[in-house]
């Protein structure tokens, strides 16, 4: 009877150790908002701050390992922050939106235009630490290959979300 009741708790503890281990794909996901990103520059098309903003949160929802709340909600809300908060910095403002929304990160960054080029840059922001975790960016030479480019962003930013 002991010897048995020793190799029940031996494979007890051989399934504990099993399950202690969570599969990346099994844990529970990150939590991530995409902010609209700010423009530099002239002549670049209307509204592509949410343009570059919407294909990115579109190529993260992708990836299963995280939960990518809706763009078009960050948007009102920082909206809505700038009328009743003004002063405030705009990754500030991005800052606090997420914490309101419960996001673990927030994705910002910048659409630049410098002469004949577009640069995207991105920073994952820690909403509790207020630390920038990653930074990315790419370079479009033409602006109808700049989708293909947001899209290898967000793979570069994934490595740095989901390590």
């Amino acid at each position: 009877m002991v010897h048995r009741t020793g190799v029940v708790i031996v494979i007890l503890i051989g399934l504990l150790g099993l399950f202690s281990f969570v599969s990346p794909a099994l844990a529970a996901p990150i939590k991530i908002a995409v902010a609209t990103f700010e423009v530099e520059g002239d002549t670049l098309p209307p509204h592509i701050s949410h343009i570059v903003a919407e294909w990115l949160s579109t190529a993260l929802v992708n990836d299963k390992r995280l939960e990518v709340i809706e763009h078009l909600l960050i948007k009102e809300l920082l909206q809505e922050q700038k009328f009743n908060q003004s002063g405030l910095v705009e990754q500030d403002q991005a800052m606090q939106t997420g914490r309101m929304l419960g996001a673990d990160k927030i994705v910002t960054g910048t659409v630049i235009q410098f002469l004949d080029t577009v640069e995207v840059n991105a920073r994952v922001i820690h909403i509790e630490q207020g630390v920038v975790l990653a930074a990315e960016k790419i370079i479009a030479k033409d602006l109808s290959k700049l989708e293909e480019e947001v899209e290898q962003l967000s793979q570069k930013l994934i490595k740095h979300l989901v390590k």
